[in-house]
């Protein structure tokens, strides 16, 4: 039986390893010839074309249509954007968070030839806020000038 080929779900392999679709060293080749593809692979439309000012604007100060919005998303993490005619609002939400405390720190904000990127994180809360277990939606909202590419939230 060594050497002869089995059949098992339509796929057809020798016994006793033999047979191997790709050794240690066509892994190597293979491996080698991803990261060369992956390298050759960064586009002009990748690159930060410029950054964006943005501004963090208070829950007061936000268009009545977007609070809102904002209101009726806030239990569950969402994404969005909104514009009014003039801005662009990013708005980004974690969702219902058991204590309170917590902030979001806006990392970068730049545009690309084909997008606008947003880059957040959710920071937790100190110690001392964690004792307190009242629920809070910690979200965000930035107003940027008004462009035309999607926005891509990381």
């Amino acid at each position: 039986m060594i050497g002869k080929k089995k059949e098992w779900m339509g796929i057809r392999a020798k016994e006793k390893g033999h047979g191997r679709a790709f050794g240690f060293r066509g892994m190597v080749i293979a491996l080698a010839a991803w990261l060369v593809l992956l390298a050759g692979c960064s586009h002009a439309e990748d690159e930060r074309v410029r950054e964006l000012d943005g501004v963090i604007v208070s829950e007061e100060a936000l268009p009545g249509e977007l609070r809102e919005i904002i209101e009726g998303k806030k239990t569950q993490a969402f994404q969005l954007t909104y514009s009014d005619g003039d801005y662009l609002y990013i708005c980004i939400g974690y969702g219902k968070q058991e204590t309170g405390g917590y902030s979001i720190a806006l990392n970068d904000l730049y545009l690309t030839e084909t997008e606008v990127r947003v880059d957040t994180t959710l920071l937790g809360p100190e110690l001392a806020d964690q004792k307190k277990k009242t629920a809070t939606y910690p979200y965000l909202v930035i107003r940027t000038e008004l462009v035309e590419q999607p926005v891509v939230f990381r």
